[in-house]
């Protein structure tokens, strides 16, 4: 409880005031089978074959109503994978995502949910395009 009012700024959306003042994580982790985070444990960058610059490691959402010291993702199995849907909701055309090669880029609201569900695989060997910087 001492710790909750300590969130370093990093994890809360500069346009969700309300995620601040709450103390909220804005970026969250997709979990599943095929992502980089598998319940189970993290995978290794070595086990990407789809390409470190297509695998997202967090996404942006709208106040997620949990504490950044809650260690809740977004199961991959309850998201629609939509910007504007489960994810976004900040900015008024997009989200941002922080990707396995260490880039963060902007998913614009019309960056197909197909493709958003493929960047959240590792192995898939799926055909996406990848979003501008």
């Amino acid at each position: 409880q001492q710790f909750q009012a300590k969130m370093p700024r990093i994890y809360a959306s500069p346009l969700d005031e309300n995620a601040r003042v709450s103390h909220e994580s804005s970026y969250l982790a997709i979990v599943g089978p095929k992502t980089m985070f598998p319940v189970e444990k993290s995978r290794k960058k070595s086990e990407i074959t789809d390409g470190v610059e297509n695998t997202l490691l967090l996404i942006e959402v709208k106040s997620s109503g949990k504490s950044w010291m809650d260690p809740t993702d977004l199961s991959d199995t309850l998201i629609d994978f939509q910007v504007g849907g489960s994810l976004g909701g900040n900015h008024n055309d997009g989200a941002t995502a922080l990707f396995a090669d260490r880039e963060v880029r902007f998913l614009n609201d019309l960056t197909p949910d197909e493709d958003i569900e493929a960047m959240s695989t590792v192995a898939g060997n799926e055909g996406i395009s990848r979003p501008e910087e």
